[in-house]
């Protein structure tokens, strides 16, 4: 293995932007890894998104050293700062999406020709909220997210908001029907839940794109 013990981390950074064979590229991003895993697993160890575990972070953490934070950099500024930076920024949104996921986005829809019954609560509606607790409760007590909520909340419809109250309660869908059907003699169907869940999930992707979160 080569000698790197007398270039610099710039240096290091430097010669891996233009370094042409995989196996010098592969051992320079080796040896900047060495120098910088003290202060990269500080800041893993400062996050936590549901899921994942600290290694997987840590994981996410050097994919942004290694694709975004070296053939960005530019001289003469410090890189320990500048990748630092980008990889903070990384595990922030990481931890964003993590959590809201669960809060605002619905992962799957029901086709609407699928059969159903009131007692099928199996169909694969969306279960956008799987989370220990209701959504609601989990919203009073963050309220970044709960923010987040009241935005979403504002670009739904007056159905649209019913749907989703209901579901962030952890209603079934049987539920769900049932109670938006209350003095209205069967005027709703699956068919506009579904529809409701859908318009949900394209105006939660907006919401989150406002605030600079990824959505996967």
């Amino acid at each position: 293995m080569k000698d790197y013990t007398k270039l610099t981390l710039e240096d290091l950074v430097k010669l891996a932007q233009t370094a042409k064979h995989k196996r010098l590229t592969d051992s320079i991003f080796e040896e900047i890894v060495k120098r910088m895993e003290t202060k990269i697993w500080q800041v893993v160890h400062g996050f936590y998104a549901k899921g994942s575990t600290a290694d997987d972070i840590y994981q996410e953490a050097l994919l942004i050293l290694h694709t975004k934070a070296i053939p960005r950099y530019k001289p003469p500024h410090p890189f320990t700062p500048f990748a630092m930076l980008l990889i903070r920024r990384r595990m922030i949104n990481l931890v964003k999406y993590t959590e809201l996921k669960n809060v605002l986005v619905l992962n799957t829809s029901t086709s609407l020709d699928a059969n159903h019954s009131v007692n099928d609560d199996s169909c694969s509606l969306a279960d956008i909220f799987s989370t220990s607790g209701t959504v609601l409760d989990n919203l009073q007590g963050q309220e970044y997210y709960h923010l987040l909520f009241k935005r979403l909340f504002s670009v739904l419809t007056k159905f649209e908001r019913e749907v989703f109250l209901l579901r962030a309660q952890n209603r079934k869908l049987a539920e769900i029907l049932k109670k938006l059907n209350e003095g209205q003699q069967g005027k709703y169907n699956y068919k506009h839940v579904d529809n409701a869940m859908c318009n949900i999930k394209n105006k939660a992707k907006i919401v989150l794109k406002e605030h600079d979160i990824e959505y996967a």
